[in-house]
């Protein structure tokens, strides 16, 4: 159940990012739109949150997801748009910067709400449990008493 809940809010969220930069920007049809960010959600949660997140960190998934999501928007949009009315590079790697921006949060919430991530060790948490097992120990050095007596001999 969780990896619906996930994966429909990624899907609403891709949604609503490809819309704003492909629909309304560079006024490709809604259809095209619909097909492109579902087969994009769809692609980039198995890959890019079910695969890469859990093997690296939120920085390094993202910069996967803007890759992933530049060349497959590049590959769909040319071949679902005609490219006269939409410039494919272009509007490609828009909607992959505004679909990055919203995986920077997606990947926050599967991280701290998704079993999934919370069962293992995460990079983004691993360092947390290191620093007590591998902290500093501090102590008084012991020195020997001497006596005054010993000194002089």
């Amino acid at each position: 159940m969780d990896h619906i809940k996930a994966l429909l809010l990624k899907l609403v969220i891709g949604f609503i990012a490809i819309y704003l930069t492909l629909g309304l920007a560079f006024g490709v049809s809604m259809e095209n739109v619909v097909l492109i960010s579902l087969i994009t959600g769809v692609v980039a949660y198995v890959i890019g949150d079910l695969i890469i997140l859990k093997r690296a960190t939120n920085t390094g998934a993202t910069i996967m997801d803007f890759t992933l999501a530049f060349f497959l928007i590049w590959f769909l949009e040319e071949a679902f748009v005609d490219p006269a009315f939409a410039p494919t590079v272009t509007s490609s790697l828009l909607a992959a910067t505004v679909l990055s921006i919203t995986e920077i949060y997606f990947h926050r919430y599967l991280v701290n709400h998704h079993e999934f991530f919370n069962n293992e060790e995460t990079p983004d948490n691993r360092g947390a449990n290191l620093k007590e097992s591998y902290s500093m120990e501090t102590a008084d050095e012991v020195v020997p008493d001497i006596d005054e007596n010993e000194k002089k001999e």
